[in-house]
């Protein structure tokens, strides 16, 4: 379900989306998208990783000068996945920016999608094979059995975003996530099928990106 189609009226925030910078899957090739500490309490971000969090408050004051307002009137918010590669890239930005580590808030409704019995297997190609089936889906509640599908994290991650919308008003709020959770969640924002996240730009590691609602 898409929660944002049901808001009835214009955000009231601004949000941006940040995915997380190189980490040490990346660099393995390997996929980590399970809750624990083999996976993705586990790995956190390579030395290129490390170092493009530490510079990530430059892209962002020059893609979205407007942010430095925000900051100066307290209204602005950073909100992190809960695996060690997110928290390490808000904890760079938030440094960055001379907040405090305190201000990060972590959520679990932010974690990359769950690619089930793929964890820790190669990622290229078995990236590859989940797409080809969420493709294949005859709607957006199929593709590779054990791996979630793209509308179960369209539901969840648009309901955070939802939920954000009660608690805040006037803010600008950074979303730390991961490749296809932002890029699925940026499908809510669009009112586009959650099967169609891979037509969208591909979003690099510690890329920003504006999120707007169509």
């Amino acid at each position: 379900m898409n929660h944002l189609k049901s808001l009835g009226r214009p955000l009231r925030n601004r949000y941006i989306a940040l995915r997380h910078g190189v980490s040490e899957a990346n660099e393995l090739g390997i996929i980590s998208c399970a809750p624990n500490d083999q996976s993705g309490f586990k790995h956190g971000l390579s030395p290129k990783g490390k170092q493009q969090a530490a510079d990530s408050h430059i892209s962002l004051n020059t893609l979205f000068p407007y942010a430095s307002e925000y900051i100066s009137r307290d209204q602005f918010f950073i909100y992190s996945s809960d695996f060690k590669r997110t928290q390490e890239t808000a904890q760079g930005l938030c440094e960055g920016l001379g907040l405090d580590l305190e201000d990060i808030i972590v959520s679990e409704s932010l974690r990359e999608r769950s690619f089930g019995n793929l964890d820790l297997m190669e990622d290229d190609v078995n990236y590859e094979r989940v797409w080809k089936a969420d493709d294949e889906a005859k709607d957006a509640t199929g593709g590779m059995e054990s791996v979630e599908s793209v509308m179960s994290v369209q539901d969840r991650s648009t309901a955070f975003i939802a939920e954000l919308e009660e608690e805040h008003v006037d803010d600008l709020i950074v979303i730390v996530g991961h490749g296809d959770l932002l890029q699925i969640l940026q499908t809510g924002f669009l009112g586009l099928d959650p099967r169609e996240h891979r037509s969208l730009e591909h979003m690099s590691q510690c890329e920003f990106r504006e999120l707007e609602l169509k």
